[in-house]
């Protein structure tokens, strides 16, 4: 925003692709070589809490409605992703997490608006 360029605020989930580990897929290896060779352990980022997600959400919401129209062009960001489930990068709600990240998402943006509003009144 400084460099007056625009930008499309991200907000992760989280990502994991262990889920995939031992399925033998026609792209990639998944991370193994590069990560394990590199790093000693198989890529993946650990997934946020639900009250990180919900500060991120909220950063996120609050950065592009803070500069619509100059640093956030498009006024939006982008959240990956709706249900990549398998890659530990979701937020649909599903059988073994109902919808908390969904959910923490929802605060995020509710918290948002209400940031912006409140400092937007003064």
């Amino acid at each position: 925003a400084k460099a007056g360029l625009a930008i499309v605020p991200p907000i992760s989930p989280g990502w994991d692709p262990s889920p995939r580990e031992f399925i033998d897929l026609p792209w990639g290896d998944q991370g193994h070589s590069f990560c394990v060779e590199k790093l000693g352990h198989p890529c993946y980022v650990q997934d946020p809490t639900m009250v990180e997600l919900q500060a991120h959400t909220s950063a996120g919401v609050k950065f592009a409605l803070d500069h619509q129209g100059s640093a956030t062009a498009a006024s939006s960001v982008v959240i990956g992703a709706w249900n990549e489930n398998d890659e530990g990068h979701w937020i649909v709600p599903s059988l073994k997490h109902g919808s908390r990240k969904l959910e923490a998402v929802k605060r995020g943006i509710a918290s948002a608006y209400a940031q912006h509003t409140a400092d937007h009144r003064a």
